[in-house]
């Protein structure tokens, strides 16, 4: 049952992105006079130009239309109204279908125009507004050197004398302002190299504004040679960062010899047999120490001896060393600090990397890492790791080898979805690592003494298999609120014998992390969430018997952080209930 629980949370991670629909909502004027005129415009938007919706403002001339761009484009929606009678801006009504509108509708004859605004104006009971241009649109335009003009995408187009109130310009440099409510007389538009216009506005038409070309400044170059170690002074947490280029100074094989630069690290063997490597922070061994893979928990509990081998040092863009206490978001399992590993991202970097190493000692790695763009949205990358070491030495004549025999392999694959008109985006991953290490004796492996059985020996198999998702949620009209939900699942199977007794672990590993943040301004952040995390661990201990644990951890926590001037401030707080330990 336990091992259905983690097969049925593997195949949750699996799932695919579907891709939303673009839909986009445009307004812009389209000339009309009564409710015949409302009723053909909206129908022809939707019935002839494919529009989702669509709705008319008999007050503002304004017509407010959704479209999806990967059936229609707004073109269409406009070049079938015109067709219908009714003029929009550049798209004009053919002269024939004008001429058979109903004499009510027919919106280039002034008489018909005036008639419907003396209405307006008795219908308003002498409001004396009605003067003002209450919707203000048209298309902005840049001069190039020939003479030629040029759409401006994202000019800033704001009223006069309320620089409050404003708006920009689309892919079409189209812009839309209301002016009900202000009664500017004029607009003012800005764009970068081009120089700034204010345009007076005294009649309801869709203007085309040119802007023409600033003064253009020399380019001004600026160096600076970043740290490869570097410790922020913005950020609130005191967190030490290890660079890309501080990790190519050490031989950096995998994640244990990426500190051996580092004085904050200490780097060891834990013995010559198994050729294990562990670390030290603040005098404490390694499995005191927090180690995530981009905020998710990787070397852990059974892979504590291994894990550090199975992130090579290839695949690493950065690391972030935080010593002390770490941040209540990230779990409970950090005493003397937390170690975060950056991989290599499937959206940024080199398109492929190739690495290889070999020596005289018959050691032979293989690292490949490769990503591509598939999509304006979606990314992925594949990263390789091959290791073999078939040599038995004993140069130091103990009679045992001086390091183990190893056949490693390590793959990963990376995708991820960021859309930016889509308020959803995420990553998942997989991972899969398979390790063969023997050692112990040496004559066992060199050959030259044919009684084997009687050697002392090490052997160890180990298969890991993780997978892990990250989906984050930001609201595009409120960015400061986000909802992130991190999922992580491990199989962690090791078959292993020291001497003539076999010592064998299966582990299931799940961990789930929801995360409220909440940003009112730059100097207050607040976070808090849910936490679950599940250990299944069984041992087979030769002679002994068997250890079989059962760990279930739910959890809550809450995080504000305070920025000063001079200071931060970061109280936190975290409670979990452990099935064995009880409320921690």
């Amino acid at each position: 049952m336990k091992n259905i629980f983690i097969t049925l949370a593997l195949v949750v991670l699996c799932g695919t992105v579907v891709k939303a629909q673009t839909i986009v909502e445009y307004s812009f004027r389209v000339e009309g006079l009564c409710g015949m005129c409302s009723e053909r415009i909206e129908k022809t938007a939707i019935k002839q130009g494919g529009a989702e919706t669509a709705e008319f403002d008999l007050n503002t001339n304004m017509l407010t239309v959704t479209i999806d761009h990967d059936k229609v484009q707004i073109s269409g929606v406009r070049w079938e109204i015109a067709q219908a009678g009714h003029d929009n801006g550049d798209f004009k009504a053919p002269d024939d279908v004008y001429n058979d509108l109903p004499l009510c509708c027919q919106h280039r004859d002034s008489a018909n125009v005036e008639a419907h605004v003396e209405g307006e104006d008795l219908e308003e009971s002498g409001n004396d507004n009605h003067n003002h241009i209450h919707a203000i649109d048209g298309y902005i335009y840049g001069e190039e050197e020939d003479g030629s003009r040029t759409p401006l995408i994202g000019a800033t187009v704001s009223l006069i004398d309320h620089a409050d109130m404003g708006t920009t310009t689309d892919i079409n440099g189209y812009f839309m302002l209301d002016n009900s409510t202000a009664h500017s007389s004029g607009i003012e538009i800005s764009y970068i190299g081009y120089e700034t216009r204010e345009v007076p506005i005294d009649k309801a038409e869709l203007y085309e504004i040119t802007l023409l070309s600033g003064h253009q400044l020399e380019t001004v170059e600026i160096s600076y040679r970043q740290r490869t170690t570097e410790i922020s002074f913005v950020k609130t947490l005191n967190t030490e960062k290890i660079t890309r280029e501080e990790l190519c100074k050490a031989a950096c094989c995998n994640l244990s010899e990426s500190f051996e630069t580092n004085p904050s690290v200490d780097v060891s063997y834990s013995d010559a047999v198994t050729g294990a490597k562990q670390i030290q922070m603040l005098g404490l061994a390694g499995p005191y120490v927090q180690i995530d893979r981009e905020l998710i928990p990787d070397v852990r509990a059974m892979s504590s001896v291994y894990g550090l081998s199975m992130t090579p040092g290839p695949w690493i863009e950065s690391i972030q060393l935080i010593k002390g206490v770490g941040s209540v978001v990230n779990g409970y399992e950090s005493i003397t600090g937390q170690i975060n590993v950056e991989l290599k991202k499937p959206e940024k970097g080199e398109l492929l990397f190739l690495n290889g190493f070999a020596n005289n000692g018959g050691r032979l790695e293989l690292n490949a890492n490769g990503r591509r763009q598939l999509t304006e949205s979606l990314s992925t990358s594949v990263l390789v790791h091959g290791k073999r070491m078939q040599a038995a030495h004993d140069r130091n004549g103990d009679g045992f080898t001086d390091m183990p025999l190893e056949n490693d392999f390590v793959l990963a694959s990376r995708w991820r979805y960021k859309n930016p008109k889509s308020n959803v985006m995420g990553q998942f991953g997989v991972k899969v690592s398979n390790l063969q290490h023997e050692g112990g004796y040496h004559d066992h492996f060199s050959g030259e003494d044919v009684d084997h059985e009687n050697h002392w020996r090490m052997m160890m198999a180990t298969r890991r298999y993780e997978a892990w998702a990250k989906i984050g949620y930001i609201d595009q009209e409120n960015p400061e609120t986000s909802i992130a939900l991190q999922l992580s699942a491990v199989k962690h199977d090791q078959e292993s014998s020291f001497g003539f007794e076999a010592f064998n672990v299966t582990q299931h590993f799940f961990k789930a992390n929801l995360i409220y943040q909440y940003i009112p301004n730059e100097n207050n952040t607040i976070r808090a969430g849910l936490s679950y995390q599940l250990d299944d661990i069984y041992e087979f201990v030769q002679k002994i018997g068997v250890y079989d644990r059962w760990e279930s951890v739910p959890g809550a926590f809450a995080e504000y952080t305070l920025k000063g001037e001079n200071f931060a401030l970061i109280p936190g707080v975290r409670t979990d209930y452990h099935n064995n330990y009880g409320l921690i």
